[in-house]
């Protein structure tokens, strides 16, 4: 990897900055983080990206993802769930614009404006609910996902726009959207049981 010396990428606003190569050494760490078998140092060099003024993060992104993806063998499977990693930190970059999370009634909230989400959900359940529904989410469960079951879950079922490829949604807060969709019209005395049962057995 070049030093980054007076190269200047773009992020997804359009922005620019100087190419940080240490921000890069982290999320490939992190991907790598308690992984048996798998070299964060193995990943970069196999990228072999060759950084150039102008280049998006979204390029560096998908380089490190197929590194990783390539790296997976009968001898080290566990590049799958580095890859994986590296796949929903390009998630959570493109919904959030950052490595976290917002709460489940800010993103609804979100997609709505945008003419995603159907306005009817904060129609069904008060804030109270929705507070208690944010508590169900667990975000790590993203991390068990293999790269292959995260590629078949961002290519089919997230929302997104298809022409241009942005998601709207990271899978924890698809599968909360789901469940509390199908039991949005059970007695409000006992619905948040089934809606966080429905939630555990699919995420």
């Amino acid at each position: 990897m070049s030093n980054g010396n007076n190269i200047n990428i773009v992020k997804r606003t359009g922005q620019k900055e100087e190419l940080n190569i240490e921000k890069i050494h982290k999320v490939v760490e992190f991907a790598c983080e308690g992984l048996a078998g798998v070299s964060s140092s193995l990943i970069e060099m196999n990228a072999n990206i060759q950084f150039y003024d102008g280049m998006s993060t979204d390029e560096i992104q998908e380089i490190l993802i197929k590194s990783a993806n390539d790296l997976i063998n009968l001898d080290a499977p566990n590049y799958q769930y580095a890859a994986a990693r590296l796949l929903s930190y390009a998630i959570y970059k493109q919904v959030f614009g950052e490595y976290k999370t917002v709460t489940l009634k800010e993103m609804i909230t979100q997609n709505i404006n945008r003419g995603i989400y159907d306005k009817a959900i904060l129609e069904s359940y008060d804030d109270e609910e929705l507070d208690r529904l944010d508590t169900y989410i667990h975000h790590k469960r993203d991390e068990n996902f293999t790269y292959a079951g995260l590629r078949q879950v961002v290519d089919k079922y997230l929302c997104q726009d298809r022409s241009s490829g942005q998601i709207f949604e990271t899978p924890q807060h698809m599968y909360m959207m789901i469940a509390a969709t199908l039991f949005a019209n059970y007695p409000k005395e006992d619905r948040m049981y089934y809606v966080r049962r429905y939630y555990d057995a699919t995420s």
